[in-house]
């Protein structure tokens, strides 16, 4: 998958920069063969990138050739030197041991997304942002969006989040099909002050993760891995926040802020929103093949109201630690109901990782790939973490 870090000085900043990394093509994870353990970092499409596999050829230990299957031959670089085409932009880096003659890396360019409408206004409530993801298969097509809420008196600036199954221009934020008609998660944000961030994403979901002052917040718009055949869950649209109420609180209200700590805030894959009969207080919202965007909970129990369970979060005394070798294990985050029984699928590109002796921002490497270690807003306990592909 694609990745970039960077620094927003705001809040329309950050939706600017985001609106930049997805109209462009993104990769899936690469494929390595060959004896050499070297990996391929910086990888991103451009706003000409099309569906194809893009092989990088080895000549030797320091020399590559990359040509995609519909571009064709796309030039030659060296280890440890960006390159860069009209299609797609990388970095080849050395490891413990050589390139070697005939190695070779292949990925998966996806085209890049549509923004359908763009706005940074968070004084015009029909002002909002909507992006049509083209799927891994470059043929779909996934609609989800933010829209910027902001007060000066409540002292904050935060982003709502919705998905839809279609997209009309003549609707709002709320009106569109199949989407949440009120409310919904968000992430909220510094008002003033800078925010470092994370964002990934491939053909069919981004994750953004950002560093709000001392805590972390985070958002999932897009597709899951379902695990039933896609006749039976068509559209598995996860949309995840940081924050979700009931009821909400007054527009000047600080309980929006980030400095929040009550039980409404709390990361998608550890939504908690106690014993409400409704969905509305669940930052993690899963569309069931019903149309449903149910409630799905990370912190011990199903959501009243028919909802799911995200696990292993819902173990809240689940206990792994590192591995012998001082590694993490990176779990799958399942998404399960009990009436009806179902396992819908997983979250894609996030997973749990223990807090035995971890910390918000440090990378575990699994399989040539790196995943960054995310704290729940401001909890650091054991369970209180979950890792962020970043490819």
């Amino acid at each position: 998958m694609s990745f970039i870090t960077g620094t927003a000085s705001d809040v329309p900043d950050l939706l600017t920069k985001l609106d930049a990394f997805l109209t462009k093509g993104h990769s899936l994870d690469p494929l390595y063969a060959g004896v050499g353990t070297g990996t391929i970092t910086d990888l991103i499409g451009t706003a000409a990138s099309v569906l194809e596999v893009i092989t990088v050829t080895f000549a030797d230990a320091t020399n590559f050739a990359v040509s995609g299957s519909v571009s064709g031959s796309l030039g030659a670089g060296t280890i440890g030197t960006p390159f860069t085409s009209a299609v797609c932009s990388c970095t080849l880096v050395a490891g413990a041991t050589p390139w070697a003659l005939g190695d070779t890396v292949t990925f998966t360019m996806t085209p890049p997304w549509v923004q359908e409408r763009f706005s940074t206004d968070a004084n015009d409530v029909t002002a909002f942002s909507c992006w049509k993801a083209p799927g891994n298969d470059g043929a779909s097509a996934i609609y989800v969006a933010m829209q910027r809420i902001m007060n000066v008196t409540g002292d904050y600036d935060n982003l709502r989040l919705n998905g839809y199954i279609a997209y009309n221009s003549g609707l709002n934020f709320y009106g569109q099909a199949g989407g949440m008609t009120s409310r919904g998660p968000l992430i909220p944000l510094l008002r003033v002050g800078n925010m470092p961030f994370w964002v990934c994403a491939n053909g069919r979901r981004v994750v953004l993760v950002v560093k709000t002052s001392t805590v972390y917040m985070a958002a999932y718009l897009g597709l899951i891995t379902p695990y039933l055949n896609p006749s039976a869950v068509p559209y598995p649209l996860l949309i995840g926040g940081s924050m979700a109420f009931d009821g909400e609180p007054g527009s000047t209200s600080t309980d929006w802020r980030w400095s929040y700590s009550g039980n409404y805030m709390s990361t998608f894959p550890k939504s908690y929103g106690g014993n409400s009969s409704t969905h509305n207080n669940h930052t993690c919202r899963f569309r069931r093949p019903d149309g449903v965007l149910a409630a799905f909970s990370g912190y011990g129990r199903y959501p009243s109201g028919s909802g799911g369970q995200i696990t292993p979060d819902c173990n809240v005394g689940l206990d792994l630690r590192a591995s012998l070798d001082g590694s993490y294990p990176i779990l799958p985050m399942v998404m399960s109901e009990s009436a009806p029984a179902n396992i819908w699928g997983e979250m894609d590109g996030v997973g749990w990782v223990s807090g035995h002796a971890n910390t918000a921002e440090n990378t575990v490497t699994q399989n040539r790939i790196q995943w960054l270690v995310v704290q729940d807003v401001f909890r650091n306990g054991k369970w209180n973490y979950f890792a962020m592909k970043l490819a």
